[in-house]
This record gives C-alpha cells, sequence and structure tokens, in this order.
C-alpha cells in the first residue's frame, strides 16, 4: 500500500488545483508519466502502484474532458542499469550506438509529449503512450 500511497496521492493532490484553473480557462493539457505495463518489473507492489496510477489519471480524463482539458500518460519501458553517469549520458546522446539500433531516445519521448500537448492532439484524450526501449 506505501507504493500505491506514493504513486497516487501526488495524482489526487494535485491534479484538483489544476484542473480548477484550467476548467475556468477551457483548456488544458496534462501529461502524467507512468512504466509501461505491456513489460512489467518483477516486483508486484511496484506494478500495482505504476497501475493504480495509470488509472487515476484515466479516470481524471474523463471527467476532464467536459471541460476542454486532455489528460494522457507517456509510458517508458524499463531502462538498462547504467555503470556510470557518462554511459547514461551515452546512452541519452542522439548518434550514440543506443540510437543506430533503433533504441527510443530521450528526444522521441519529448517528441511524443510535445505532440500530446499540442493542438494537433486537442481530441487526444485517456491514451497511454507506450515508448520501448
Amino acid at each position: 500500500m506505501r507504493d500505491v500511497s506514493r504513486e497516487i496521492l501526488p495524482v489526487y493532490q494535485l491534479l484538483p488545483p489544476l484542473l480548477r484553473n484550467m476548467a475556468q480557462r477551457r483548456y488544458g493539457r496534462i501529461v502524467g508519466i507512468a512504466s509501461n505495463m505491456d513489460i512489467p518489473s518483477p516486483s508486484f507492489s511496484y506494478n500495482a502502484a505504476k497501475e493504480a496510477r495509470i488509472g487515476a489519471l484515466l479516470l481524471a480524463a474523463r471527467e476532464a474532458w467536459k471541460d476542454g482539458v486532455t489528460i494522457n500518460v507517456v509510458a517508458p519501458g524499463p531502462v538498462e542499469p547504467f555503470a556510470s553517469l557518462g554511459e547514461a549520458v551515452e546512452h541519452c546522446a542522439h548518434g550514440s550506438a543506443w540510437a543506430e539500433r533503433g533504441r527510443v531516445t530521450p528526444q522521441d519521448i519529448a517528441d511524443g509529449i510535445l505532440y500530446l500537448c499540442s493542438n494537433e492532439a486537442k481530441y487526444v484524450s485517456g491514451c497511454v503512450l507506450p515508448f520501448l526501449f
């Protein structure tokens, strides 16, 4: 329950004030971050907590839609552990060996978030956008 509380309490504490402001403006974009549950962790409590976060955000998306607010989730897959900061930076760099193998880069995730925040995605709400690393 501690893992679940850690994942969903921020959603329930932060969303109401944000949604009130966005509803008054009749516009808003919220993009949550969760895990790609197609590639679950070996930890049951971690998986349950991440599913709870996704569920809370998707329930809020249904309610927020009537006020012109979209709520979506980006869900990256697991990331391999890094031995050093240099290795982590190399993993994130475009043109690196990681990117050449077709791996998702942080820029790819940023591009997905940018799309979900754009006017082109004004009718996209309640979406879970998975990324596989």
